[in-house]
């Protein structure tokens, strides 16, 4: 099993950046480089050329420009001031050095923090408002464009699978516990990217909540004594767990007539899980 405080961060920040980035911006994505380094080293860096067709989503980064900065503090650091200063100091120097290009008025910089940097967002002088509950801007330069994405202020939102592979990097453990599972009641189109990611951040407390799911049901078809809604809940579930699963038992759990046959069904499920995870 996964330890929790050993799950890479940077790299599963990263990872979803280098996939999804164009459904998490609404940009058409030209380049893109984690760890970047030039001048400085930065942890991603993307330039684009243009915009998607547009649509009602939510797309978090929406505000990206021809060059685009992206810092991230994980769980365990607050963002401090010196360290905003030193990030908006090397955004400052790119933007005008990188390609022998001027991109003044063309860069952004975007810095996604788990938790909400109190002490820096009173500093008058940086002039940070709110856009909603997770997101804000400072008005602190006028040609630099500067994000802060905070993740924990994204908690109970249900806005798409966008901001969903945001929600995903919840840290607390009691926390993924209670919104893992409303991320994925969306039914979204990428819920099997989003339950990867899951299962890299904590396959425990994502195998116990799937547990919780199938336990349900099966109280519920005991006392209704029906199976529909079982066979529903549990197809949700091979989904979500893995679709070689879901194609190998599809066909039984929608043929069984009882609640015991699908009682069965549940637990030779679960024990492949199991042995499957002791032979990865």
């Amino acid at each position: 099993m996964k330890k929790q405080e050993n799950v890479d961060w940077h790299g599963i920040i990263q990872d979803i950046l280098d996939e999804h980035l164009p459904l998490l911006s609404g940009k058409k994505i030209s380049k893109q480089e984690r760890e970047f380094q030039k001048f400085f080293k930065v942890d991603y860096y993307c330039e684009t050329e243009g915009d998607l067709p547009k649509d009602n989503l939510l797309r978090p980064f929406d505000h990206l420009k021809k060059a685009n900065i992206l810092e991230y503090k994980s769980f365990r650091e607050i963002l401090s001031e010196n360290v905003f200063r030193y990030y908006v100091a090397r955004a400052l120097f790119m933007e005008s050095h990188y390609a022998n290009l001027s991109l003044q008025g063309e860069t952004t910089l975007t810095i996604i923090t788990s938790r909400k940097p109190e002490k820096l967002f009173a500093i008058k002088e940086y002039a940070i408002e709110p856009i909603n509950k997770w997101k804000y801007r400072s008005r602190f330069l006028k040609d630099l464009d500067i994000y802060f994405l905070v993740l924990r202020g994204a908690r109970n939102e249900l806005q798409g699978e966008a901001l969903a592979l945001l929600q995903v990097l919840e840290a607390e453990k009691n926390q993924q516990l209670k919104q893992w599972p409303k991320i994925l009641s969306q039914d979204l189109p990428n819920t099997n990217v989003i339950q990867q990611i899951m299962l890299k951040i904590n396959e425990e407390n994502f195998m116990s909540f799937v547990k919780q799911i199938t336990d349900k049901g099966r109280l519920e078809g005991k006392v209704e004594g029906k199976i529909e809604g079982r066979v529903e809940e549990l197809l949700k579930v091979l989904g979500w767990i893995s679709s070689a699963l879901k194609e190998k038992y599809a066909s039984q759990v929608q043929s069984a007539k009882t609640t015991e046959e699908l009682a069965l069904l549940e637990d030779k499920i679960c024990q492949e899980i199991q042995d499957r995870k002791q032979t990865d």
